[in-house]
């Protein structure tokens, strides 16, 4: 079992190049949704509003479904980190499992929070 992580964009020019597209989508959906407030006769909500208000605890999500792991127009960059995904995890069931026999020797995979360690003794309290 490896630890080694893998990453699905190893040089610097191509993450710069998807952080250009980022940026550029963004300001493309700003710019869309600023010509729709200026159509209908609506302002952006200032941030002092925006901080003011309360806080909607009764929401209830109208979606049911999965929780999607990536959001990708890229079909195969998808499905390749999806499957990066699933092998992480099954590395961290792995060891996990070994860890419950008393084998700690491997560490838990990076970027998932390792379950607790089991405790040994409980503490004392004295009155």
């Amino acid at each position: 079992m490896s630890t080694k992580i893998t990453y699905l964009f190893t040089s610097k020019e191509d993450q710069e190049r998807n952080n250009q597209r980022l940026i550029e989508r963004v300001r493309t959906v700003e710019e869309r949704e600023q010509k729709k407030r200026e159509r209908i006769g609506k302002k952006v909500m200032g941030a002092e509003k925006l901080r003011n208000q309360c806080f909607d605890t009764t929401r209830l999500s109208s979606r049911a479904g999965k929780r999607m792991w990536c959001m990708s127009e890229n079909r195969d960059l998808r499905i390749r980190f999806i499957q990066f995904l699933k092998s992480l995890f099954a590395e961290a069931r792995s060891i996990r499992e070994r860890w419950k026999v008393g084998d700690y020797s491997l560490p838990y995979p990076l970027g998932l929070y390792p379950p607790s360690m089991p405790k040994l003794a409980e503490p004392l309290t004295i009155w």
